[in-house]
């Protein structure tokens, strides 16, 4: 809950998304690739997903605009309040999602950084669009996530239907540092292709889920090199 997240009791170690059995098999299936890729398959929105606390609170264009304005403005030149919003708590959007276990994140994103690894989350549940940069606690990246929207269920365009679907897009990619891709209004799947030196993730996107006449087409691609130089998601 926002009351716990507030008090540090999501912090605690021992708090499991996984298991400590199955975080175990995890580790020792990590350690022992010798694959280009480690992909990671698994229900829920993995990435880093905080927002400020005010947009959290009270989500609305005017909360978010005051935001992004003091985010937008040069420090010597902000006002308090706007030195306020940008030193605020952050907390996830969705706090049963990893935001919710970030000892337990920081543990697998230790796992693949500890053994050099390539890892690729292919997450799922939120209904929308996300595509992230993961790093360890160190800031050094160890690899992506391809987040896919629903094939028919809604996503947050329905559940904030007064904030303008572009926008909340956006402002979800200006307000998440690691987040690369967001798409919060168009229902699909991603296509993830995987060759020696890169992966690929392919959003495609369908016309309408209400009619049986509906035409596809692809509504961004992002890639990664594989290497400690790569593991960075780009727009191609």
């Amino acid at each position: 809950t926002r009351t716990a997240f507030l008090a540090g009791k999501t912090d605690d170690p021992t708090r499991q998304l996984l298991g400590a059995e199955q975080e175990a098999w995890l580790a020792a299936g990590l350690q022992a690739s010798a694959a280009t890729w480690q992909v990671l398959g698994q229900q829920v929105v993995f990435g880093e997903m905080r927002i400020p606390l005010s947009v959290s609170d009270n989500f609305t264009e005017e909360a978010i605009q005051a935001f992004l304005i003091a985010l937008d403005t040069p420090e010597a030149s902000r006002t308090e309040a706007q030195r306020a919003l940008i030193a605020q708590p952050r907390i996830g959007y969705e706090l049963t999602n990893w935001d919710g276990f970030p000892a337990a994140r920081n543990r697998v994103r230790a796992m693949a950084q500890a053994g050099g690894k390539n890892l690729v989350v292919l997450s799922g549940d939120s209904h929308n669009a996300w595509a992230h940069d993961l790093r360890a606690a160190n800031g050094q990246r160890v690899g992506v996530e391809f987040a896919t929207p629903s094939v028919t269920s809604t996503g947050l365009e329905i559940t904030y239907p007064r904030v303008a679907r572009g926008f909340l897009a956006d402002s979800f990619q200006r307000m998440v540092p690691d987040l690369k891709y967001a798409d919060t209004a168009r229902r699909g799947y991603v296509v993830v292709t995987f060759t020696p030196d890169a992966v690929t993730g392919e959003f495609v996107f369908v016309t309408s889920v209400f009619s049986n006449n509906y035409s596809a087409s692809v509504g961004a691609t992002l890639r990664a090199q594989a290497g400690a130089t790569g593991r960075a998601l780009v727009r191609v």
